[in-house]
């Protein structure tokens, strides 16, 4: 006998049923899912007792803001924890075949069954038109949400430049700050060389002043005495001249 995987997602088996340990029919009708996330199928579960009554009490139903109900859709792993819970493993194609018929009439099983589709096109139609509202209630929440994301992103780029505006004036002042800094200190550094080069200028002009002098001096004493000696020379060249004349003199007379 096919299990439920074996069957719930074959095209051809939209509606297939089984009996659970307590002799009623579950009937597991396939439906799509909106959000691809949770998987592409979904199964409503309808509940015909064994004295043919057919309702849902222990199938959780929802219910809307408007106070309209909706079955819960069963994903797959709701599906196998149902299945386990109820140890109905074996599963049939369609909504009822022999063995798993209600312990009723042919006329009561035939109404049942004409029950149970009508039922079945009422919560379809009633989970479709809740599917639209939903995703028209998405469709709004998203479209507010990207107006609202774009305007935080507005916000963002506005903060943004001017942020970058003010990074760029602040930048500008710590440039021109650290520029100013910088003169100052060259200014303060050509100061201090010019003080040192004036005095070595000055230490050097000293020495070379003193030097001066002092080879001024020895040459004045050194032309003094070549004058002196000079002078000598030639008073004594004089005289001897004199004397030279006298003698030369006396010997004539």
């Amino acid at each position: 006998m096919p299990t439920f995987a074996d069957l719930a997602l074959q095209d051809d088996y939209p509606v297939i049923h089984s009996l659970r340990k307590d002799q009623a029919t579950i009937i597991a009708t396939r439906v799509p899912l909106t959000d691809l996330n949770l998987g592409k199928w979904g199964w409503v579960l309808t509940l015909i007792h064994q004295d043919g009554r057919i309702d849902s009490t222990d199938i959780p139903m929802f219910r809307d803001n408007a106070g309209r109900q909706y079955p819960k859709v069963y994903l797959f792993p709701d599906m196998q924890s149902y299945i386990e819970g109820w140890e109905c493993t074996e599963w049939v194609e369609g909504y009822h075949q022999n063995g798993h018929q209600p312990g009723v009439s042919r006329n009561g099983a035939a109404s049942a069954t004409t029950l149970q589709e009508n039922a079945l096109k009422q919560l379809l139609c009633d989970l479709k038109e809740h599917q639209a509202q939903a995703i028209a209630s998405v469709k709004v929440e998203v479209k507010e949400q990207l107006e609202e994301i774009r305007g935080e992103i507005a916000s963002s780029t506005t903060q943004f430049h001017q942020a970058l505006q003010g990074q760029n004036i602040d930048a500008y002042n710590r440039l021109l700050e650290r520029y100013n800094l910088n003169t100052v200190a060259l200014d303060q550094q050509v100061l201090a060389q010019s003080v040192k080069v004036t005095e070595v200028v000055e230490e050097q002009s000293a020495l070379t002043r003193e030097e001066t002098e002092k080879h001024v001096g020895t040459l004045t004493q050194e032309v003094k005495n070549h004058v002196s000696l000079t002078q000598k020379n030639t008073v004594e060249a004089i005289e001897a001249q004199s004397n030279m004349s006298r003698a030369r003199y006396s010997k004539t007379s």
